[in-house]
C-alpha cells in the first residue's frame, strides 16, 4: 500500500507492505535516498513484519520545505508519521543519516522506538567529518551550476581516509577554504554529538553485515 501522508510536520510518500498484524519496522533512508533504497531487505522481511517505508522530506515524492533542518527535526517527522499511520511501538532502521534521524527519534521518544537497527551511521561529527560534509555540499552546487559529474578525484579523497582527523589539519582546512553558497545551509548531517546522550539506550548491541541469501 503506498500513499501520501498528511501529518502535521508535512506530507510524506509512504508505503507499507506485509501483514497488518507483523511486528512494525519503519525504515528510514540515508541523505538522497528515498524508500526505494531498502527494497532488498524488505522483500524478505515483509513476509513476517509489517514494513514501513517513505521518502524524507525533499527526498522522492515528499515535496520540499524551507531548511535547514536536523536529524532532531527529521526524527520528529519520522514520529510524525508513526502517530498518524497507529504505529505506536516499534523496530526503527536506519542506513547512514537514517541512523543518525534513528539514534534522535530513539532518545526522543523511546515509549514508541523499542529497538533500533543503524547501519553505516555515526553517534557524533568531528572536525574529519565536518569537512567532509560540508565539502560535498560544495560539490553539490558546483555540480549543479555547471551540469558536469562530480570530478572523480575529489570523491575518492573523502572515501579512503584511515587517519585520525587530527592527522588531516591541512586537508581539513583546504575542504573548508572555497566559498560557501547557498548549499551550505543544509547541513542535516551535522547534528550535535548524540554520544554522551547514547548511554540513555537501554541496549548496545554488535553490528552485523546484511547479506542477501
Amino acid at each position: 500500500m503506498a500513499d501520501f501522508v498528511e501529518t502535521p510536520r508535512g506530507t510524506f510518500y509512504v508505503e507499507q507492505t506485509g501483514p497488518d498484524h507483523g511486528r512494525p519496522v519503519m525504515f528510514v533512508a540515508g541523505l538522497g535516498d528515498d524508500h526505494a533504497s531498502w527494497d532488498p531487505p524488505i522483500e524478505y522481511l515483509s513476509q513476517k513484519y509489517r514494513c514501513v517505508t517513505y521518502d524524507n522530506r525533499g527526498i522522492g515524492r515528499s515535496p520540499i520545505t524551507d531548511g535547514p533542518y536536523t536529524t532532531r527535526q527529521m526524527a520528529e517527522d519520522a514520529q510524525a508519521i508513526a502517530d498518524q499511520i497507529g504505529l505506536q511501538q516499534l523496530v526503527a532502521a536506519g542506513s547512514s543519516m537514517g541512523g543518525a534521524i534513528c539514534q534522535e527519534w530513539a532518545l526522543g521518544q523511546p515509549d514508541t522506538v523499542e529497538q533500533l537497527v543503524l547501519s553505516n551511521t555515526w553517534g557524533g561529527a568531528d572536525a574529519w567529518f565536518s569537512a567532509l560534509i560540508e565539502h560535498w555540499i560544495r560539490l553539490a552546487a558546483r555540480g549543479r551550476r555547471t551540469r558536469h559529474p562530480l570530478p572523480v578525484g575529489p570523491v575518492l579523497f573523502l572515501a579512503g581516509v584511515p587517519q585520525p582527523a587530527s592527522r588531516h589539519d591541512r586537508g581539513i582546512s583546504r575542504l573548508r577554504s572555497a566559498k560557501h553558497d547557498r548549499f551550505r545551509r543544509r547541513r542535516t548531517c551535522l547534528p550535535n554529538s548524540r554520544r554522551p546522550r547514547s548511554t540513555r539506550l537501554d541496549q548496545r548491541t554488535n553490528p552485523h553485515h546484511w547479506r542477501q541469501p
